[in-house]
């Protein structure tokens, strides 16, 4: 009876152990040489990150919830840092924003990957036109065999280095995706010149490329690559689309090239893999709507509805919300505090530009309206207008979307609400902004006297306050 009652304890012990939710992480995070107080935390690392207050130039000790070794990312300081994490493993951290560095400092297999990511470059060979030097080649198989090479050199970093079974097929699958990423691109823009240039592709090009996906094939063991989107993407939208001769109508709009891209990956057998890519898919497809593209919104709300899984859905719903708004706004009048200049179309010059508001200083904001920095300083035009009203400043937008973006330029101006004056540039005047007055990196700000001189030729950024405030005045004598 004792035996039987200390069994019975026992098989209590491991169920409840085997019931017990999965332990946290925990990443001890010191942040070094920075005063910024705020993380982003993106787990999975392409997905919608969470914000998180930090203390500088101390230890941060974060907890992540994981169900298994898993990829995530965080962002500070500007820099944006991916590295892998396993589940109930503590980690020490530093990241030094003066170098741009992160060190792992219990962590010998962590710290000698993030020496290799940094020599990933998936852009390196994807504009090449000369197939000379290795590991490019004009013979495709030869130039698979040569990728193939380099896979290899970099595993080998690693043969040494004691670590799990799980984190290191992670790493050897980062370390293929990569590498066939990389080729892929080159395969795809040798067939871009066959299609646009009628350039023939090189011998063996298609067979390397059958040869990609058939000996990498797109799976959830890839799951913890962020390469593992643009590697799908070239796979549904160049590679599929040649064998369906589906490629030339794939972006003749926004419409067909979502049409085509979700219902290529929906098609996918493996559903985990198929939700997967849809839902790292429309992430990055908001980030980049920038012009509140109504197509995309069937797809986000297909995932809402079909994708739970999606760490994403929360940040569509917002998006959704956003878009919507934005073509409610567009559909109105524009406010009466704006004012587009007239016959701007045939401004040529900037100094013509100024002429128009001689007598008054002026205050020129040059931007345009998928600029995502130009957006973001919106957020403080509040404190700039009522600066600028207080000391009888004229505020002028210079927007550099040109004639075949003038809805844009005009919608932006309602849904930012940029009440001041506005001129669209023509050819001559984005020539002479550039040429004569090196503007080329929006956004970028002016300030003119009333006599119409340029005073401060590169002005502070609005979200700098004070100091722009405090120069504006000094420089104006107000």
């Amino acid at each position: 009876m004792k035996n039987y009652a200390s069994l019975l304890l026992l098989l209590m012990i491991i169920a409840i152990g085997s019931c017990s939710p999965n332990p946290k992480s925990t990443l001890n995070i010191t942040f070094l040489n920075s005063n910024d107080s705020v993380m982003l935390l993106s787990n999975p690392a392409v997905s919608a990150g969470d914000t998180i207050i930090v203390m500088p130039n101390q230890k941060n000790i974060i907890q992540v919830d994981l169900n298994k070794l898993s990829k995530i990312a965080v962002s500070y300081a500007e820099n944006h840092y991916r590295f892998f994490v396993k589940p109930g493993k503590e980690y020490d951290i530093v990241i030094d924003k003066v170098d741009n560095s992160i060190k792992f400092e219990n962590d010998e297999a962590l710290q000698i990957y993030n020496e290799l990511s940094k020599t990933f470059n998936v852009y390196k060979y994807e504009w090449t036109r000369s197939y000379a030097d290795y590991p490019l080649d004009e013979n495709g198989m030869k130039m698979f065999s040569n990728f193939e090479e380099l896979i290899n050199q970099d595993k080998k970093k690693f043969e040494a280095v004691k670590m799990s079974s799980n984190l290191r097929s992670a790493i050897d699958k980062e370390i293929e995706t990569y590498w066939m990423l990389s080729l892929s691109k080159v395969i795809r823009n040798n067939f871009l010149n066959e299609k646009n240039e009628n350039v023939p592709m090189h011998e063996g090009y298609v067979q390397a490329w059958d040869n990609i996906y058939e000996k990498y094939p797109i799976s959830k063991d890839c799951f913890s690559t962020e390469f593992l989107l643009p590697y799908a993407e070239i796979y549904v939208l160049y590679y599929l689309g040649e064998k369906n001769n589906d490629t030339i109508d794939i972006y003749r709009d926004s419409e067909s090239y979502y049409k085509y891209k979700y219902n290529s990956f929906s098609n996918i057998s493996d559903k985990d893999v198929s939700n997967t890519l849809c839902c790292q898919s429309l992430y990055i497809d908001c980030l980049n709507n920038k012009m509140f593209d109504i197509a995309l919104i069937p797809y986000l709300k297909h995932s809402i509805e079909n994708n739970p899984k999606c760490s994403s859905n929360n940040f569509f719903r917002n998006h959704i919300a956003a878009v919507e708004k934005y073509h409610e706004i567009i559909g109105l009048d524009f406010s009466p505090n704006v004012t587009i200049v007239d016959n701007y179309e045939n401004i040529a010059t900037l100094e013509e530009a100024v002429a128009l508001f001689k007598g008054k200083p002026l205050f020129i904001d040059f931007w345009f309206s998928t600029c995502g920095p130009c957006i973001a300083e919106f957020a403080h035009n509040a404190s700039l207008k009522q600066f600028l009203k207080e000391n009888g400043i004229e505020l002028l937008y210079i927007s550099v979307d040109g004639k075949k973006k003038e809805d844009g330029w005009r919608n932006a101006i309602k849904y930012f609400g940029l009440d001041g004056n506005h001129i669209n540039t023509s050819q001559m005047l984005h020539r002479d902004i550039d040429e004569n007055y090196g503007i080329f990196s929006f956004p970028h700000y002016m300030v003119i006297d009333k006599n119409g001189n340029i005073v401060i030729k590169e002005a502070e950024r609005p979200s700098t306050g004070e100091r722009l405030y405090n120069r504006i005045k000094e420089t104006l004598k107000l």
